[in-house]
């Protein structure tokens, strides 16, 4: 079995030796959400329904749903991560907060609090690993709470 947590929030577990058998369950303040599970080309895609718009406008990567690329590099010139950072906004990017970062082995949880009432979280992660890559994602109005 292996797990992935998405930036999302979102975790993804495959089944051993068979990528056909997906299971997904909603991160924190996700409950509703449903998903689109898709295995084209032998890649598993695993598509939250509150990012279908943002994929079809080009506005969010896919490549940060495909499960299988995710958990695997082979050919990767990426060393061990060194740091990792996640920032959340309330308000469309103009103010950002930090969220709290557990990592644990080759995981890591972001955890924040939306605040009360409506409205959307937007996400920028920031990570660099030990050969001195980088990679910065930010996805604004990632998902509604």
């Amino acid at each position: 079995m292996r797990l992935k947590v998405m930036i999302t929030g979102d975790r993804v577990t495959l089944g051993p030796g068979r990528p056909d058998r997906v299971h997904v369950e909603p991160g924190a303040g996700r409950t509703g959400t449903t998903f689109l599970v898709r295995n084209l080309a032998g890649h598993v895609r695993v598509l939250p329904s509150d990012a279908l718009p943002l994929l079809t406008a080009g506005r969010v990567d896919p490549r940060l749903f495909d499960v299988t690329t995710l958990l695997h590099h082979p050919d990767s010139a990426a060393g061990p991560t060194r740091t990792l950072t996640v920032e959340v906004s309330y308000d469309d990017g103009a103010h950002w907060f930090a969220a709290t970062v557990t990592c644990q082995g080759d995981e890591a949880v972001a955890r924040w609090a939306p605040p009360a009432g409506h409205g959307f979280i937007s996400l920028r992660a920031t990570a660099a690993d030990a050969a001195g890559n980088t990679v910065e994602e930010t996805l604004i109005r990632a998902y509604r709470f």
